[in-house]
């Protein structure tokens, strides 16, 4: 029992991660990550299978498997260059608001310039 539960959480901090990743928009990834989301779908799917694998097989102990498992499952959640690229296209997102955002200011004062260009007439 003690497997499947430290299974079953390995996989879902792995879940979580991929969640993560693919809630970004697509658009902005492209622009900004410098790996692409079905790279880091493959990597985690390729790192669970791994660690799943003598678990499965009865290749090693119990516990052993489930040691096995957790550093797979780690080295597929904690890559830094996959974080490296959440936070890039994190920074980019910020970024395009505040861009919009005074965008948005600007056009705001250039409308109230012409409604007193317009009164003053």
């Amino acid at each position: 029992m003690g497997l499947v539960m430290i299974a079953v959480l390995d996989v879902a901090a792995v879940g979580f991660v991929m969640f993560v990743v693919l809630s970004q928009p697509r658009p902005v990834w492209r622009d900004a990550a410098e790996h692409s989301r079905q790279f880091w779908m493959l990597w985690a799917v390729a790192s669970v299978v791994a660690g799943l694998a003598p678990a499965v097989g009865g290749l090693m102990s119990d516990w052993a498997a489930a040691i096995w498992l957790t550093v797979c499952c780690a080295f597929a959640a904690l890559q830094p260059a996959m974080w490296a690229d959440v936070v890039d296209v994190r920074r980019d997102i910020e970024l395009r608001r505040r861009v919009l955002i005074e965008k948005r200011k600007r056009a705001g004062r250039r409308t109230q310039q012409m409604r007193r260009r317009w009164r003053r007439s």
